[in-house]
């Protein structure tokens, strides 16, 4: 159990958070016709 990793590890899914959230953004603005 390395912090190190940890950090890695939560970096990571911190970013396919805000990736996932911007899609959300942009389907909520542009809703498919």
């Amino acid at each position: 159990m390395s912090l190190s990793g940890n950090t890695t590890k939560n970096k990571q899914s911190n970013c396919l958070l805000v990736l996932f959230l911007q899609q959300v953004k942009i389907i909520s603005h542009n809703p498919p016709t």
